[in-house]
């Protein structure tokens, strides 16, 4: 029931008391959808974590993937810079 002081009103005999009862339904309410919300909240935490895992799946295939991108052209940098010496290097090495 309504607290004592929530009854009435001097000025408006009853006005407290209907605020009172809309608050005790809006209460009741709310009560009554806390464990569809509970629900809601987990699946949505739930999806939220699912898509940062995804996300940092993706993230880690796209460093090793741009890492062997990087060291593929780290080799090829370096062979086309040794390519016009293997000639010279190949004369050193026969006429040694």
């Amino acid at each position: 029931m309504c607290p004592k002081y929530m009854q009435g009103n001097k000025h408006v005999p009853g006005q407290n008391r209907v605020k009172c009862e809309a608050i005790e339904v809006s209460i009741r309410e709310v009560a009554q959808i806390m464990p569809f919300l509970e629900q809601y909240c987990n699946m949505l935490i739930s999806n939220v974590t699912q898509q940062i895992t995804n996300i940092t799946a993706k993230a880690a295939v796209t460093s090793e993937a741009v890492e062997s991108v990087t060291i593929r052209l780290f080799v090829i940098r370096t062979s086309a810079k040794l390519s016009p010496m293997l000639p010279t290097v190949s004369r050193a090495v026969s006429s040694s």
